[in-house]
């Protein structure tokens, strides 16, 4: 032993001390440092710090004492610790040499898989860790396009081109830039904004909850349209939503980066895992729960689940009537203005204030209104692994930023002040912008726009485009900074029937709506996916297992349940969004997932293998995780 560390001998000293002494944090891993995994108690002696071994649902800590563990290794082990059919895996796979001067055959069977399983993949590439999948990514996408910038939404690890922490140049964040989750205007923005230098699109596709369509959908198209490369980081959410990951055919992304699942939803939970000991009339280990009465018999019928997506209420957001400003401020200290636009919206707080402020003024140099500047910084999943913001100068430049004043009133100018001096200015124009014309059209799969905008004096007005199902509904966002008189778009994300467009015209003080263009959007396949089981999955023979997809329009939203007819080896075996069967006799099956449309029918195909436990040589699945 180390003469530093002798006093302490075999025992002595707390393992949180001794950790603190020679880890930084007392942990390698931040997520797992006593103030991160448990907040305002974390320098509560009697909590545990370090284990001496887990097992199943069991954490035995370094002093003895036994803990019921719910965090599932910060969410990456499901089936629980030291699995008698993944040890002995992993004694297997060390005792036939697990490292050589040639790859092993199962990387090719992996990525083979892999190829077939995820809609985007041609080729798979492995690394050790997510920090590296992600980075790995961003190069190859500045190589391919020859262009440096990214635009991002989510946390991608710890290396330098994606982290504010310290030690980081600032130098480092010209070349990034941050926009909100799911914020169609926003990501838009941002690509008006960096487009011609932009290499890559990077979002974490599931966060706190899954993405919309039209967002994704948006950044698919601004990929396409300028030749950069869309990435979707899916580090910690894997296979947990659907088959090859949280895409479907319209929202292909270029590069996947795919690691251990850290967060898991309940819902997709008790849906997605397959693992024999979830079985219905799995019941054969002692269980603390054993030692509570039951007040019914175990009945998969009357268990409580929680309501999928979409039969949840929709959360109503308070919107109220602002100027959005949304910009950087470069090095030098000047500020690049990205958007400002007047509209009806929910402001949320998307990161530290600043003490650099945005100002609506009225003629006489009045303060009509006032707003910080929130820098917009990466915080990934405040996990702990990151870089902060608490030790980092808020004012100094570079940063994006938003900011949301109060719409009081038009004003006669827009200012953005730093600490010590004002950075720009925009006046208001003597005459309100209008739309001369404008005109809308369906070609194929694409809508072509064309409108004429007369704009006052100073800066061009900006054109977004909005759609509704009706006058009454809603308006959606279709497109944003549309320039040069015309746009042509493609109808992702567009339900058919009859559509209603407009056009928006902003300066900053006033917006202006073209007329309501009515559109006949011609019907289009619905979107399938079969969730479980998975394309080439084992499952065992006379056991009940789980049959689960969905069917979505075009535009997103879900159809009925019992439109989707299933058929398990050409026979119909049932309806709905989820069966329970009876895994059929030993061999190699097919299950489809029809829906009828106007067009003809949509499907999917899962091809899957059954076993039966009971012969000797399908035994080993008696225990199998696959």
């Amino acid at each position: 032993m180390n003469e530093r560390f002798s006093h302490l001998g075999g025992n002595g000293g707390t393992w949180r001390d001794r950790a603190a002494d020679v880890i930084p944090g007392g942990s390698s891993t931040g997520s797992k440092r006593p103030d991160v995994l448990f907040g305002s108690r974390g320098n509560d002696v009697d909590l545990p710090t370090h284990y001496e071994r887990a097992e199943g649902c069991t954490v035995i800590a370094a002093d003895g004492r036994r803990f019921l563990d719910c965090g599932m290794a910060l969410g990456a082990v499901a089936i629980g610790y030291a699995d008698a059919a993944v040890t002995r895996a992993v004694q297997a796979a060390a005792a036939a040499g697990n490292v050589s001067l040639l790859p092993h055959r199962l990387e090719v069977e992996v990525a083979e898989q892999l190829v077939e399983l995820i809609p985007c993949a041609e080729m798979v590439r492995f690394l050790r860790t997510g920090a590296e999948a992600t980075a790995a990514a961003i190069r190859m996408a500045r190589t391919a396009t020859g262009r440096r910038h990214v635009i991002a939404c989510g946390y991608f690890g710890w290396l330098d081109w994606c982290s504010a922490g310290d030690g980081v140049p600032h130098t480092m964040q010209d070349d990034i830039s941050w926009v909100p989750f799911d914020d169609v205007a926003s990501l838009d923005a941002a690509v008006a904004a960096r487009g011609h230098e932009l290499a890559a699109i990077i979002v974490e596709p599931l966060i706190h909850q899954i993405a919309s369509v039209a967002w994704l959908r948006a950044a698919r198209t601004a990929c396409d349209r300028i030749g950069a490369v869309l990435v979707f980081d899916e580090i910690k959410t894997a296979f947990r939503v659907r088959t090859g990951g949280v895409q479907d055919p319209g929202t292909t992304s270029d590069y996947m980066s795919y690691c251990f699942p850290q967060w898991m939803s309940l819902y997709q939970h008790q849906r997605l895992l397959q693992h024999p000991r979830l079985a219905p009339d799995w019941l054969r280990e002692r269980s603390i729960f054993d030692d509570y009465p039951r007040r019914r018999p175990f009945d998969l019928e009357h268990l409580w689940w929680p309501d999928p997506p979409w039969l949840q209420e929709r959360m109503e957001y308070r919107m109220s009537p602002v100027i959005s400003m949304i910009g950087r401020v470069l090095d030098s200290g000047e500020v690049e203005m990205t958007s400002v636009a007047r509209l009806d919206l929910s402001p949320q707080r998307e990161g530290p204030a600043t003490n650099w402020h945005a100002l609506l003024l009225d003629e006489h140099g009045r303060t009509l209104a006032r707003a910080p500047l929130f820098r917009l910084v990466t915080h990934g999943g405040r996990c702990g692994c990151g870089g902060g913001h608490r030790d980092v100068d808020l004012d100094a430049p570079p940063f994006a930023f938003r900011a949301h004043l109060p719409n009081v009133a038009r004003g006669a100018s827009l200012h953005i002040i730093g600490p010590k001096e004002q950075k720009w200015v925009r006046e208001a124009p003597r005459r309100e912008i209008r739309f001369a014309s404008e005109d809308a059209r369906v070609d194929g799969e694409r809508l072509h726009l064309r409108w004429e905008a007369e704009a006052g004096e100073g800066e061009q007005p900006q054109v977004w485009a909005q759609w509704s199902r009706g006058r009454d509904q809603h308006w959606n966002a279709l497109a944003v900074d549309l320039r040069d008189g015309r746009a042509e778009l493609p109808l992702d994300g567009l339900p058919p029937g009859q559509v209603l467009v407009r056009l928006l015209a902003h300066d900053g003080f006033d917006t202006v709506a073209s007329d309501v263009m009515a559109l006949e959007l011609p019907q289009r396949a619905p979107v399938m996916a079969i969730i479980h089981p998975r394309e080439g999955q084992t499952l065992r023979s006379n056991h009940p297992f789980q049959v689960a997809g969905n069917a979505t329009e075009t535009d997103g939203q879900p159809l009925a349940g019992e439109s989707i007819r299933w058929l398990l080896d050409g026979h119909q075996v049932g309806r709905g969004r989820e069966l329970w069967l009876t895994g059929p006799p030993r061999g190699r099956h097919e299950l489809l997932a029809q829906v009828q449309w106007q067009g003809g029918i949509a499907e999917a195909t899962v091809r899957f293998m059954t076993e039966d436990p009971e012969r000797p040589e399908d035994a080993r699945y008696a225990t199998d995780v696959r």
